[in-house]
């Protein structure tokens, strides 16, 4: 018998954090036990609709919960439970802050488990939403069946280190499918081609432009490394509601000629493959996958210190958002004149937990066998 699980994801945006987390274990997990369908409230262009229903789930959309319009959200839920609530043996809460209202849905409609999704180690970039979430968020210990965290910098974050040293919150890696991540030389000189870098030190950044990501701050850095390689060109996946700011700060450092701002991508593996080094300046992470993708092609990473550790294969060096742009530019030369190995981190990336087909057995596991527990 096929059980569903029920994702509850603020958008369906290919290249977010969350969704290619939840993407890489839908299209590894065994689908004749576990089906997913998600439920969303932030439309977006580039979203996974079409794969995931060829994968066999559902997508619903519903409006974005709101305190203006909480007797309209109230209600739109309301519906959406009783003509579904039945399908679902968990719901699996990747947006923490609602842990409440989906509490109340789980018991007034029957699911059996509420699974919460630790994905970060802040509650907002925004303020007043810091707090609103936080807020949110008291009693949470207490409002869900099971626990998950992308990391433990994550679980300790939401739901506090006893909970975490103890085991009662799962680990679930942020895994990757390794083997689109073995380095290819031949794909690395044809993105090169495409994109005229073939002769360029070419510096890497995957990330939403958003506050989190300190894109501000990586342009800086890119400016002060271009002074002492002049050849060198920056490469940017993603998308955001930054991208105007970033554009005009593109302009106002001189670098529109140098940066390549690449969109959303479906190809991410081959774009790292062409890259030199990566850069994750974030002012904070839940794990940052990223940077097990990059260092899994090989790539070196200069990563905030910010990120927690357990991204680190052994490829990465972390520096203080306390220290200068310069000193940063700095760290990006030494790690260009050293000799960098691109063959060989598959079996890092698989020795550290990161392989989706392993990885993919334990969570199985927990959707078929979890219980209510008490943090």
């Amino acid at each position: 018998m096929t059980i569903r699980i029920l994702h509850v994801v603020s958008s369906l945006v290919v290249n977010s954090g969350v969704m290619s987390v939840i993407m890489n274990y839908y299209r590894h997990i065994n689908k004749n036990l576990i089906q997913f369908d998600f439920l969303y409230f932030e439309s977006a262009e580039d979203a996974c609709v079409e794969e995931i229903k060829k994968l066999g789930g559902n997508v619903y959309y519903v409006s974005k919960p709101s305190l203006k319009a909480i007797w309209g959200n109230y209600k739109e839920f309301k519906k959406f439970f009783e003509n579904n609530a039945s399908k679902y043996a968990a719901i699996h809460l990747h947006e923490v802050y609602l842990v409440h209202l989906f509490q109340y849905f789980e018991q007034k409609y029957g699911i059996k488990r509420l699974i919460t999704h630790a994905h970060t180690t802040k509650y907002s970039d925004d303020y007043l939403r810091a707090i609103r979430n936080r807020l949110m968020c008291i009693g949470l210990k207490r409002c869900a069946t099971d626990y998950f965290a992308c990391s433990e910098a994550a679980g300790e974050f939401y739901y506090g280190k006893e909970a975490v040293a103890c085991g009662r919150v799962k680990i679930i890696k942020n895994a990757i499918d390794i083997e689109k991540y073995k380095f290819n030389e031949k794909i690395r000189n044809k993105v090169r081609k495409e994109l005229n870098i073939q002769r360029k030190f070419v510096v890497g950044h995957i990330g939403r432009m958003m506050p989190q990501k300190n894109q501000i701050f990586l342009l800086e850095v890119f400016k002060k490394v271009r002074k002492f390689e002049p050849d060198a060109v920056l490469l940017m996946i993603g998308d955001g509601p930054l991208k105007p700011k970033l554009e005009n700060k593109i302009d106002e450092l001189k670098l529109k000629e140098s940066i390549v701002l690449l969109g959303i991508r479906r190809d991410v593996p081959d774009i790292l493959m062409a890259m030199d080094i990566f850069l994750l300046p974030s002012l904070y992470e839940g794990l940052g996958v990223v940077a097990i993708e990059a260092q899994t092609t090989g790539l070196p990473c200069v990563l905030s210190d910010v990120v927690t550790r357990e991204v680190n294969l052994g490829n990465c060096s972390f520096i203080s958002l306390n220290e200068t742009v310069d000193k940063w530019a700095t760290r990006i030369l030494d790690i260009r004149k050293g000799h960098i190995r691109r063959k060989g981190m598959i079996k890092e990336a698989k020795e550290f937990g990161y392989d989706i087909r392993s990885e993919v057995q334990a969570i199985e596991t927990l959707y078929l066998n979890c219980k209510r527990v008490s943090l």
